[in-house]
């Protein structure tokens, strides 16, 4: 299928507000949640932003290693590790006992 150029235009602000939505639920999340250094959420969570901002800056160089993978992909497979690592983090996350 093809669409127009304002169609694609409307899907893409689409994406790139759920994607901002998506993670702003993450930290707040976060926020909401009781961390702990020791049990390394904030190491996995780290982590997970690093590589996530690592895949973003090779998505940047736009590396063309063929016709079939270039940095995108590069990038999509980096961003899956990032995923990896944010989900160890998000697995030890608790909720925060209520002060009464």
């Amino acid at each position: 299928m093809h669409f127009d150029a304002s169609t694609l235009r409307s899907m893409w602000n689409f994406l790139v507000y759920a994607s901002g939505f998506c993670n702003g639920c993450m930290v707040g999340g976060v926020h909401a949640a009781y961390i702990q250094r020791e049990d390394g959420t904030v190491k996995w969570i780290a982590l997970g932003g690093l590589v996530t901002v690592i895949g973003a800056i090779v998505q940047q160089t736009g590396f063309r290693k063929s016709a079939h993978f270039n940095h995108n992909d590069i990038y999509h497979l980096i961003q899956i590790a990032g995923f990896y690592l944010l989900f160890k983090g998000a697995c030890t996350l608790r909720d925060r006992q209520t002060v009464q």
